[in-house]
């Protein structure tokens, strides 16, 4: 995850920034269709990029580990697995390959809106490079939170890294909201989603605006 999430930084970083570089931003703000379709076309594209290649990549990686250890049973519960013994979730080995292919790509769309947004901020690809490999990377934090600090592990596996796995996911730890008690797969698709749109928004009134931070 932590590879699949540095090469979305790179691929998606030039997006906005590479038409700063070449100063072209300005002549495609003054076209007929540069201040809206164009923006969601980049905005799509990066989008879709991201996307094919989550889903190359988890493909490839699961036929990989069939060919070495066999497929089994997808019908099986989860509980056959070691690591998830002990497990009350009432799922099937397909139905959690499902949530963990779900959970790795919008983890993977919620790491290429931030880029893109600093792509529409920055004047070089090299800035928004450098921000998606620190959130790629912020994935090993988790690891170093004592098991102790429960709600603050708890915090961490929200970061796109740690949600994309079945510690995670199936975390026996629920966030309570009133009366109701929340699974990880059922809140965070939400904050993501909305954190999605927020950038976004934000990435296409900077391009749009022409006001870039670095000079």
């Amino acid at each position: 995850m932590i590879v699949l999430a540095m090469a979305v930084a790179v691929c998606v970083a030039p997006v906005f920034a590479e038409e700063y570089s070449t100063g072209m931003d300005v002549l495609q703000r003054s076209s007929r269709k540069g201040r809206g379709k164009l923006v969601a076309a980049k905005l799509i594209t990066g989008f879709s990029f991201t996307l094919l290649l989550g889903a190359v990549t988890f493909v490839t990686s699961l036929a990989m580990e069939i060919c070495i250890y066999g497929s089994g049973s997808l019908d099986a519960p989860i509980q056959m697995m070691e690591s998830l013994l002990l497990s009350s979730y009432p799922f099937t080995v397909g139905e959690m390959l499902l949530l963990l292919f779900f959970a790795s790509e919008i983890s993977l769309l919620v790491l290429a809106a931030v880029v893109m947004f600093c792509s529409a901020r920055m004047n070089s690809s090299f800035g928004p490079v450098l921000v998606g490999v620190l959130l790629s990377l912020l994935s090993v934090v988790k690891e170093m939170i004592p098991s102790w600090m429960i709600t603050l592990r708890k915090i961490a596996s929200m970061l796109p890294g740690p949600f994309a796995s079945c510690e995670s996911l199936f975390d026996e730890r629920f966030w309570k909201l009133g009366g109701i008690y929340l699974k990880s797969y059922e809140y965070v698709p939400v904050i993501y989603a909305i954190m999605i749109l927020l950038f976004c928004g934000l990435a296409y009134r900077s391009f749009v605006r022409g006001k870039n931070v670095c000079t």
